[in-house]
């Protein structure tokens, strides 16, 4: 099913590519956790890698890739203990080519509740991450870097972050 599925996908991003540019949008989902004992710092920072080469409609098509954007994250707090004293937290998303980059902010994000199943739409900006994302035109990885000040610790808690990736493909 999986060799079907990527024939059918090159098949079509030939088809597709000989009329233009096609778009593949894809939505990649990391979880942070967040442990800070009480008296602990009430800032926070985790790291994700995101590589091309997850997407199944383009994997053996990178060279075909020709612009990465990521227009949003989506953030839903999750699996919240009971010793957990953090109501909010605010911070940025930014993004490197590598670990050793420096990072380029992409947005920042204000207020998100830390309760379960609460969420929040970081609408990134576009412009600065194209020169940032293009390592990973050709397979390379980009880190995604969240950045948390805490209003109250101890915070034990977990964060996903649904990362919507729009990637252009022709030929």
């Amino acid at each position: 099913m999986t060799c079907l599925r990527s024939l059918l996908a090159a098949s079509s991003l030939l088809v597709f590519g000989a009329c233009g540019p096609l778009t593949v949008d894809q939505w990649m989902e990391r979880e942070f956790t967040v442990d800070v004992p009480a008296g602990g710092s009430t800032t926070v920072e985790g790291m994700k890698t995101l590589s091309l080469s997850e997407v199944p409609e383009l994997k053996g098509q990178l060279q075909l890739v020709k612009e990465v954007t990521v227009p949003e994250v989506w953030l839903e707090v999750s699996n919240v203990t009971s010793t957990n004293a953090t109501t909010k937290v605010s911070g940025q998303v930014l993004v490197m080519a590598d670990s050793a980059a420096s990072p380029t902010v992409l947005a920042d994000y204000k207020d998100l509740a830390v309760g379960e199943g609460a969420k929040l739409q970081v609408l990134l900006d576009v412009e600065p991450q194209k020169a940032v994302l293009a390592p990973i035109l050709k397979g390379a990885s980009a880190q995604v870097k969240f950045t948390g000040n805490l209003d109250a610790v101890p915070a034990q808690f977990k964060v996903k972050a649904r990362v919507h990736v729009v990637a252009s493909v022709g030929l």
